[in-house]
């Protein structure tokens, strides 16, 4: 899961971020 979170890194914006995590959940990656 770590190649998620590089990719949600910090340079997205906010929204982005957000984004990535809303879809992070719907995939049922929440670990």
């Amino acid at each position: 899961l770590s190649n998620f979170r590089e990719e949600a890194s910090p340079r997205k914006a906010p929204q982005e971020e957000e984004v990535s995590f809303h879809m992070k959940y719907e995939r049922g990656d929440n670990q």
